[in-house]
């Protein structure tokens, strides 16, 4: 049992949310004023370093108060959950679900942090994102868990099994969202170039490494979708 058990660190993706939202785009508006006002395009540069691009690279500064302490125990027919706020005696919260009642997962994994989410057969989620969590035997906990669901599914063959539910990218409405951000981009860029010129080098190469971006990731997602359902 002991195997089953884990001490991990969770973001609190609901709040995290709050304040990174306000920040990026209370801060993208303070910038636009300022350029306006002043006339500075150095403004936007500096906006955009401080507003976009810093919460990238300072990601684990940014979310370091929005971090709990939470326990996850894997039990042969659900996964206990356990939610703490300051020390290990502050329990506020217990979440336990049961294998039989999840109808499909998602997951994602970077190089220092993951996430994962499990869509229940009532319609609930439960949705956990983690920091840096690769256990003792050099599994991620995202991992541990694609185990444990896999584990239950070779273990009740016949029964409905728990998929991988595919991401935004794979999907046609996901497909339709990338279209209409790839046109948004380019009109933006023709604008941009007929009344602020000096701006086009910056919307073109992070128009690019955007989408490169989101087109890697949407490859990874198709590949991985086929391996997971497949097993």
């Amino acid at each position: 049992m002991a195997d089953n058990f884990y001490e991990v660190k969770v973001l609190s993706a609901v709040r995290y949310g709050v304040f990174i939202n306000i920040y990026l785009f209370g801060g993208v508006a303070l910038t636009a004023f300022l350029t306006w006002q002043l006339h500075q395009i150095a403004i936007l540069y500096i906006g955009v370093f401080m507003f976009c691009i810093t919460p990238v690279f300072m990601k684990k500064i940014f979310r370091r108060k929005f971090m709990r302490d939470v326990k996850i125990n894997f039990l042969l027919e659900s996964i206990c959950i356990d939610f703490y706020k300051k020390s290990e005696s502050d329990l506020f919260d217990r979440i336990e679900v049961d294998y039989n009642k999840i109808n499909s997962y998602r997951f994602s994994e970077d190089v220092d942090s993951s996430a994962i989410a499990l869509y229940t057969k009532n319609g609930s989620k439960v949705s956990l994102h983690f920091e840096d969590q690769i256990e003792n035997d050099g599994d991620s906990i995202v991992s541990v868990f694609r185990n444990h669901l896999k584990d239950y599914n070779q273990r009740t063959l016949g029964q409905a099994k728990i998929y991988l539910k595919p991401s935004l990218y794979t999907t046609k409405f996901g497909t339709a969202v990338i279209a209409c951000l790839g046109t948004g981009w380019i009109l933006v860029s023709i604008y941009l170039l007929i009344y602020i010129p000096k701006t086009v080098p910056f919307t073109t190469i992070g128009g690019i490494f955007f989408f490169l971006q989101i087109l890697t990731q949407r490859k990874r997602d198709i590949q991985t979708n086929l391996q997971e359902n497949d097993k």
